[in-house]
């Protein structure tokens, strides 16, 4: 895909991949531009439930991406999590969709977490804690979560060991064609549930 006014003058394609809605048109629903939106039903959704882990969302990003013909860097991808529960099964399920989409030819230059820190949000301040570390306002201590030793280790090794993966279980494989919702084949073959 080609852009006229574009063409030659971009070196790489920075994908931001935060959360997957599903959007319906609805004319009564004025302040939110005629559209409502919810995250898939099966998606499991952080505490404050600002954004869902939603693997085959980030896949069928990366494979629209690939459309470009052009090296993508995923600027931005993780979720807020104060307590670095839900943050790790994150980022477990998302790799392996980043493993498949680079088996199948997408030039992935570099992968980014949301947020090295805690940073301050302006409509939420510091309610959304979305870092790797934890930043203590007053003190500008930072302090790391075990969610930075799993993205350390992954970025180090450069691979998705067992070890690393822990029991991702059938979310974290989401994005494999014959298992993401609403693809039906797979592999040119018909899926069979």
């Amino acid at each position: 895909m080609t852009i006229p006014l574009t063409a030659g003058a971009r070196d790489f394609f920075g994908l931001k991949d935060c959360t997957t809605e599903v959007t319906r048109f609805d004319p009564r629903a004025w302040g939110g531009l005629m559209g409502r939106s919810r995250f898939p039903p099966q998606a499991a959704t952080s505490l404050h439930g600002f954004l869902a882990s939603v693997p085959a969302g980030f896949a069928r990003a990366l494979a629209w991406g690939r459309r470009l013909n052009m090296p993508i860097t995923i600027t931005e991808n993780g979720t807020e999590d104060a307590g670095d529960d839900f943050r790790p099964g994150h980022l477990r399920e998302h790799r392996p969709c980043l493993w498949i989409a680079i088996t199948k030819g997408t030039r992935v230059l570099g992968y980014l977490h949301r947020a090295l820190v805690d940073t301050f949000r302006w409509a939420e301040g510091l309610d959304l804690r979305f870092g790797l570390w934890v930043l203590a306002p007053l003190s500008q201590a930072c302090t790391r979560r075990r969610s930075a030793d799993l993205f350390v280790e992954s970025c180090r090794t450069n691979r998705l060991s067992t070890d690393l993966m822990g029991s991702v279980g059938p979310r974290g494989f989401e994005c494999i064609p014959r298992w993401a919702p609403g693809t039906g084949t797979s592999g040119g073959r018909r899926a069979t549930g």
